[in-house]
Formats: structure tokens, sequence, C-alpha cells
């Protein structure tokens, strides 16, 4: 039987047909009566429910259905009772399964339905049966060639009588080619993200409201490096970028973005931006903007950092656009015509209005006012797809047609020739494809800028696959490498690295993927026909969510600085050999030097504490004097050669200045005796200055100048000690003599080592550097040496170092520890642990006016130890260098011992490193003594270790 629809009926399918993501987001019973009416009609004349009988030639469901047949859309109805769905011829198509007469359960149709979907589909189908919303969804189903179709349901529900949910209907809809294309879009996406990381300067977009604030939408990770401040800040606040620019510049820059809103034109600018740390740079900054709808300005542009190159003029650089399209359902018009020539418009689906401007009154009334508002360019190509359509079937064209707005606008026009008898017609359905066509000019717009710009990069630039095939290289890698570019198409980058280098840059790859993050590796590439070169290697990798895509890197040439680099080390490491080498001959020197001083000068003090006549007196302090010059020789030249190596070792801390200066002055005051000088100390009672220096260097410096103003000193002349803090930060300690002064054509050799002016001729003893040392001494600790010198009034030398304070109390006196010790109720055991016959004579003989003391005495390490594991002394006096084992190490055994632990250490060594003295202390020492001895000072720290009480 033959059927009739008025065109309300027409209406109601259109609603039903429509694709567009708002077409039915409410139920069929909200459209209104009279169109639900139709609606519902037409869905049963179509599922074989209801039958309008029509005496009519034409059927007009019929035609109806096959334009949406055509048209790629499948209508489809589910009964919630039996759990039945029909489907349209079109839909069964769509969905790739057998349904008999168009009707099959429910189940079946599940049963095709990508498992990932399945849940989601069930979900959907529900709320909109029961839960009140529109049904929209996507899916995949499973073809018969293990193939999948992405489409889209889109329907809502049909009540019953009583308001019951009865029906769910609405279309299938093929999305898989804007699923794939919005695919492709979001590669190429993260393509351009890692291809703005690798541009030379910071790629960013800005948006300014009318009102005057900012929001920054897009800005690379290069702004830390320029700007000081991280991306998320600038996401954070915007105007970071704005305040930075430097005062000068302001004024200038705003007149200039002003000019490029105002005129919607490019704005090109280069000026001073300052950092948070002070620094100030340069930046060329080139973006372009855009009105947006409501007046906001949205910029897009870029900031290269041209601070040392901030004359050159560089050239126009067009930021691309970095959003994609996110193609979502294309909305469908459509329409049929006369089959035969000229083609009128015989109906037009009511959506054309809203989605072309075409309203569909006036398109009805003149049946070619479609094919008018097509472009000319295009107008003669869509005829003849229209007059082949016989012959070459079904096709699809596309052309630009004019809209309402006056624009013109991109179209796919797909085409069927339609023959019912003697009914011949023609169905199109118009999908407006103006985003994609522009997203594919940009596309190749963008993919021409970027193969310019790698191409004329310095640096080597790839792309590769998950497996490092090389899908891309610049000229510069093809120069690099001296392979083709299209030969290196297809190559596994790994093929090109040196086999010695492969394992570990697959390493490098491998651990870059899995923590998401850069690899920077240096290694040697192969190069055809030239040897290998090295090359530094940066890629990152690039994912698609959690799936890997590839990587990107470039590839820079650095044979000549890493031989460079080579060179150096090598030069470092002999030179770090040569010093060490250096050290330890200094070391050995200084122990071999002092070992036989210690015994001489130990016994010479010995000797001057006793009883002797003038003559004997006389005699031993020319020893004395003699071991003296020769011991300051010893440490000045050992002295010299560690500052020259740079190793001076000085530890800088508040040092009280006059103790040292007691000190000196008490140690010097038999040289002063000798030459008739008059020491005059100057220093008030009431203020202790202190200075920043190491204590044992500023004594040694305080000596060198103390003893050089005796020994050039007047005979019967006077030295005088005084000390002033200056407006600068310095306290100066001021050392004048009353001698005939420096010739001041000499002074500029003052500081010359070894060079002694002309004194060498006369009886004073010295070595000529002295002076030198000291200068480089408070130079290492901050200070500083300076000279005034007059023929007539003397010479005055000046110690200056920092002042640190200073503090309230009487100057502190330095008392010889000449008597003995109270003697305790115990008598003390003190073990002596020396190899060497001179130095256990002299401390048996220092020792002596102790007889609350009693010495043992163990010639090795091991010996030492044996005794310490039977016995329980009081005090270990142990020597460094000892026969069988480093005195250092033996000090560690004693301390770790805990029967030991508690036993008093005292270190006496000829060699005396800071690194030593520092390791002995941290060990547990109680006191680190250099060879030779002070007898004072060691009867002093040897009552202090035993606690006895002095007279």
């Amino acid at each position: 039987m033959e059927s009739t629809i008025d065109f309300n009926v027409l209406f109601a399918v259109v609603i039903l047909c429509a694709t567009t993501t708002h077409w039915l987001t409410f139920e069929i019973a909200q459209i209104g009566p009279l169109p639900c009416l139709f609606a519902l009609t037409i869905l049963g004349v179509f599922f074989g429910r209801h039958r309008v009988p029509s005496s009519g030639p034409e059927n007009a469901v019929e035609e109806l259905t096959r334009a949406l047949n055509l048209a790629g859309v499948g209508p489809w109805e589910r009964e919630l009772r039996t759990n039945t769905l029909r489907v349209s011829e079109m839909a069964v198509r769509l969905l790739g399964i057998g349904v008999e007469s168009g009707s099959g359960s429910f189940e079946d149709f599940l049963g095709v339905v990508h498992p990932d979907d399945r849940q989601r589909v069930i979900d959907s189908m529900n709320e909109c049966a029961f839960g009140g919303a529109g049904l929209i969804t996507e899916f995949r189903m499973v073809m018969p060639d293990g193939s999948h179709r992405w489409l889209a349901a889109r329907g809502g529900v049909i009540n019953d009588a009583h308001g019951e949910p009865e029906f769910l209907a609405g279309i299938f809809e093929d999305v898989t080619l804007h699923k794939q294309a919005h695919a492709n879009l979001v590669e190429r996406d993260l393509l351009y993200e890692r291809l703005a990381e690798n541009v030379p300067g910071i790629v960013y977009q800005m948006i300014r409201y009318p009102d005057g604030s900012r929001v920054v939408p897009y800005i690379s990770n290069r702004v830390e490096e320029v700007f000081g401040v991280t991306r998320d800040q600038v996401y954070d606040d915007a105007n970071l970028l704005i305040e930075a620019i430097h005062p000068d510049d302001r004024e200038e820059k705003e007149d200039s973005a002003g000019q490029a809103m105002a005129n919607l034109t490019h704005f090109d600018w280069t000026g001073r931006i300052m950092r948070p740390d002070g620094g100030v740079r340069w930046i060329h900054a080139l973006c372009r903007p855009t009105q947006l709808p409501g007046g906001a300005i949205h910029w897009d542009g870029v900031m290269l950092d041209v601070t040392d190159v901030k004359a050159a003029e560089l050239d126009h650089i067009e930021t691309k656009n970095r959003l994609a399209w996110l193609l979502r359902s294309s909305p469908i018009v459509i329409y049929s015509c006369d089959g035969r020539s000229p083609y009128p418009i015989t109906y037009i689906s009511d959506n054309a209005g809203e989605l072309l401007g075409i309203p569909v009154e006036e398109c009805l009334a003149d049946p070619h006012y479609l094919q008018k508002r097509i472009h000319p360019e295009e107008a003669d190509a869509a005829l003849r797809a229209l007059e082949d359509l016989p012959v070459l079937g079904p096709t699809s064209i596309e052309y630009r047609i004019l809209v309402a707005s006056g624009e013109y606008r991109w179209v796919r026009d797909e085409l069927r020739h339609v023959v019912d008898g003697e009914s011949i017609a023609i169905v199109g359905t118009i999908v407006d494809v103006t985003e994609r066509r522009t997203a594919q000019d940009a596309l190749r717009l963008s993919d021409e800028r970027f193969l310019a710009m790698s191409n004329a990069s310095p640096l080597g630039v790839l792309l590769t696959d998950t497996d490092g095939a090389i899908i891309y290289v610049n000229r510069k890698l093809e120069e690099l490498t001296g392979v083709a570019q299209e030969r290196l198409f297809g190559w596994q980058f790994f093929d090109l690295v040196h086999k010695e280098d492969t394992v570990r840059v697959r390493e490098g790859f491998t651990s870059s993927v899995a923590e998401r993050s850069e690899l920077s590796v240096q290694c040697r590439l192969q190069r055809r026909g030239h040897g290998t070169i090295w090359c530094s290697i940066k890629t990152a990798p690039m994912f698609d969510g959690s799936q890997l895509v590839g990587f990107v890197g470039t590839v820079e040439d650095v044979t000549e600085r890493f031989e460079l680099e080579m060179q150096s080390e090598q030069s470092r490491i002999e030179a770090e050999r040569a010093n060490q080498a250096k050290s330890a001959f200094l070391t050995r020197i200084s122990h071999e030097l002092r070992t036989p001083l210690h015994a001489m000068l130990g016994f010479a003090q010995l000797l001057q504490r006793g009883v002797l006549d003038d003559s004997q007196k006389e005699s031993v302090d020319s020893i004395l004097g003699s071991g003296h010059h020769l011991l300051s020789l010893i440490r000045d030249v050992l002295d010299i050669a560690r500052a020259e190596s740079g190793d001076l070792g000085v530890q800088v801390s508040p040092v009280s200045l006059y103790p040292v200066v007691d000190e000196t002055v008490q140690m010097l005051s038999a040289l002063a005796r000798q030459n008739g000088i008059h020491i005059e100390v100057k220093l008030e009672d009431g203020d202790h200055v202190s200075v920043l220096a190491d204590r044992q260097r500023l004594r040694q410096a305080v000596i060198n100048v103390l003893s050089n103003a005796i020994k050039y000193n007047s005979r019967e002349g006077t030295v005088t000690i005084s000390c002033d803090v200056s407006a600068d930060g310095f306290a100066k300690l001021a050392i004048r003599d009353s001698g005939s002064g420096i010739p001041l054509d000499k002074v500029d050799r003052l500081f010359t080592p070894f060079d002694r002016l002309g004194a060498e001729s006369t009886s004073v003893e010295g070595t000529g550097l002295g002076l030198t040392l000291t200068k480089r001494l408070l130079e290492a600790m901050g200070g500083k040496l300076e000279l005034e010198s007059d023929e007539r009034e003397g010479t005055t030398v000046y110690i200056s170092l920092r002042y640190a304070g200073s503090r309230q109390g009487g100057r502190a006196a330095v008392l010889m520890h000449d008597k003995q010790a109270m003697p305790p109720n115990d008598k003390k055991t003190i073990l002596l642990i020396e190899d060497n016959e001179s130095s256990i004579k002299l401390m048996q003989s220092v020792l002596q006016n102790r007889p609350h003391y009693s010495l043992e005495t163990a010639r090795s390490g091991r010996a030492g130890l044996e005794y310490l594991t039977q016995n329980a002394p009081d005090l270990v006096l142990l020597d460094m260098n000892l026969p069988d084992m480093v005195g250092i190490a033996l000090l560690e055994r004693i301390k770790a011992e805990s029967a030991q632990a508690r036993t008093e250490v005292i270190v006496i060594s000829a060699t005396a490193t800071d690194r030593q003295v520092e390791q002995a202390r941290q060990l547990g020492a109680a006191a680190y003594l250099t060879k030779p001895l002070d007898i004072n000072e060691l009867l002093r720290k040897v009552d202090d270790a035993l606690g006895a009480a002095t007279l």
C-alpha cells in the first residue's frame, strides 16, 4: 500500500535526523504536541507499525528514507518492554550487523559494540529512558573484518499514554573521520608543543580585556630562562611580564602596543626587561593582535633574548596558531533536487537557515537560490558534478557558499543519484568544513615554516618514531652525517651512533621515556667518509596521552669543544699530580729537617733552663738563635712553595690581636736584647681588638715583620707597636722602627723572594722571604701589607686585617711556663710512642723535673697498641711518623677502643698540614704540637691534659 506524508511529517523527520550536538537534548514529548505527533507517526510508518494510506504514485517516506541513507544517517528505535531494536537499512550498514527485516535484539547490538564502550552505551540509554536526559553518546563498533568504526547515537524517549517510557528513538551517524581528524590534530598539537620548546625564544599567547586586565593562556618554558620567573607564576599573574619592562622603556612599549591594538597591526618592539635577581636583558617582541568578541585583544607572539645582539634587526616572525580545532559532530543540511537539468531544489532541511544562513522559504521559492550562492570559482565544477552523477555514481565536492553574514564558507556536498521508477532525483548533504579547510591551510603553512626554520637552524634537527626510526631530518643533520636527507629516512638513529656509545645512548632514551624528561647526552656519531665526530644530543619523547609516539631532538657538533675540554682535563690532571708530588716532597723535607732540629733545640732549651755561667749562656743562646733562624728559613721556604701551589690552608675566624702581639714580643725579646733594641708596645689595656684571621698565620706574619724591625734597626734603636681601626673596616697594626729606612729605588724589590736589597753583605741573618711570605699570608686572609719608609725616620709596616669587634678587659700577658707543676696525690703514667732515639732522650730529659710523672716508651705503633691493651696510661704522646703505622690510623684505633677512649692523646709531629691537624682534632687529640717543640708549651699542654696545678 502506498503512503503519503504532509510537510509537518517531513519536518518531524528532519528533527529526528538532525546531527548537531544540540538537536535532541530533551525528550521528544517536550517538542510540542503537533510536531511530536507527526514525528511519532513517521517513526511508526518507517518501522511498520502505522500505515498512512495514499493514492499518489510517490512514496514520500521512502524518498526521505533514501535521502537519510544517502546522508549516512540511520534512524533506529528500541522498544523497552521487549528490548527489541529496529533499525533502518543505513543503520544496519553503520552497525555492521545482520538484523533481519531491520529488527533484532538489543543484546545482539551490544554484542558488536566495542567492549570498552559497551557499558557507556547502556548507561547513556538508561539515563535517557529513566533519567529524563537526552541521548548523546559516541562509541566504537567492531566490524566483521575486525576494524573499528566510530558511531554517534542521538535520540530521546517516547512515553506511552500513561507517561511511562515505551520507546527510545533516534539516529546513528558515522563519525569515524571526525575522530581520526581530531586525533591527527591532537598529535599535531603535541608536535607543535615540542617544537615551540626548541624555538630559540619564548612562544606565548596573551589576552588583554577592555578593563585592562590580562591573562596568559600559554607561554613556553623558556620564560624562566629569560625573565627569571616560571611559567606557572606567569599563568597566575600575567602582569609579571609587563612589570618586568625597564622603566625607561615602558612608555615606548605602551605607545607601540597601543597603536598595534588600535589598528590590529603587528607589534614589533625591542627593549629591556629587569629580572628578579637584578639582571637586565634585551628582548625583541614580535606578536599579532586579534580582536575577540566583547572587545578583548588576543596576542600571539614570540619573545627573543637579543641581549648579545641587541642592535641586530630580526626578520618578522609570524606566530603560528597553537590552538587545535577540535572537530565535533559536523552539522548536516539535507536537500534534494530534480535529477534533470537545471536541477531545481525540491526540498531543503529546516536547519539550513541556522547552519548556513540560507532562508528555507527563499530557497524553495527560488529553486536555483542555492546554486546562485556558490562561489564563481567553484560554480562550474559543482554543475559538472551534478551532470556526471548518472555516469560516475555517488560523489562529493567541496566549494564555497555565500552565507547570510556576507562571507563565504567552505562546505562538502555528498551527492547521490536516485532513480525510483520514472522519478529521478539528486539527494545531497552539505557539511560545513570551513574549519577543516582553514586547519589544512594553517597546517600546510606551519609545515612550510617548520621546514624553513629547521633547515636554517645551525643545529641538526630530527624526528623519530617510537622505535627510533628517522622520519625527518634537516639539512644540518645531513651535513653532520654525510648522508642525504632522503636516504636517512627510515634509518635507525642508533645506527648513526658509534658502537661504543650505542648502549649508553639507548639507556638514556629509555630513561627519558620512563621519566618523561629531556635527554642530554654527548656521544660520537659516525660520519660517512669522515670518521667520527663528537656531538651533543638533546631529545625529548612525545606522548599522546600515555602512548609514546616518537622523539624530537637536536644534534650539535661539539668535536672542537670536546677536544679542548679533554686537553684541559689532561692538563689539570698533570698539574694536580705535580702538586701532589710537590706536597709529598715538601712534607717529607719538612719532616726530615724538623726532626734533627727538634732534638737540637729541645736540648738547648733544657740547657737554657739550667744554671749557666755567662759564657755557657751565650753559647746556648747562639745555638737557640741559629736553630730558630734555620727553623724560620725552613718554614718560610715551605710556605712560599705552598703559596705558589695555592695550598696555604688558612682558616679565618675572629682572633684577639693583643695576645698574639704579646706572644711575639716575648718570643723575640732575646733577639731584641742582643741588638740593644727597646720594644715599646702602645696598646690600650681597655680594648681587645679582634680581627678576621688564622691565628697561627697571623702570629707568623707578626713575627716576620717584628724580627725585621729588630734586625734592620739602628743599634740601641726603638721598635714601636700600635693599633688603629680605620674607617674602611680594617684594623691596622703598625710596627715602626727607628732604622735607616729603605731607599726609594729599592722599595719595588721589597717583595721579591730572596732579594735582601743588599743586606746579604752584612752580618744580619735573613733569607729575603719574610715580607714576601707575610704579604701572601695576609692576602690569603683577606688582609693586606702596607709600608711607609723614610731614610731619615725609619720604616713603618702596617698589617691590615678585617676588623671583627672589640671586648673589654686587660691585656693577657704570656707567661713562661717554667715552674714545676704541683705534684698530684697519685703518680701519672705517660706513654711516649716514638721511634727516634734523640726525641726519646729529649722527652726523658724534659720530664726529669716532673718526678710525679712516669714515662714509658714504645718504639712502634704495634708496641704502643700492645702496651695499651695491658695498661691504662693517663696520657699518650704520639708521634705521627712511625715505622710500621701511620700515626692518624693509630690515633683512630686508640679512640675506637672503649677502654682507651678516654685516654688523653697529645700528637707530636714534624709534619703539620692543616688537613692533618684538623683530622687529629676530629679524632679526639687533646693537642697537636709541631717539632721542634717549645719546651714550655709542651709542659703546659702535658700539665693541662693531666690536670696538674701550676705553682
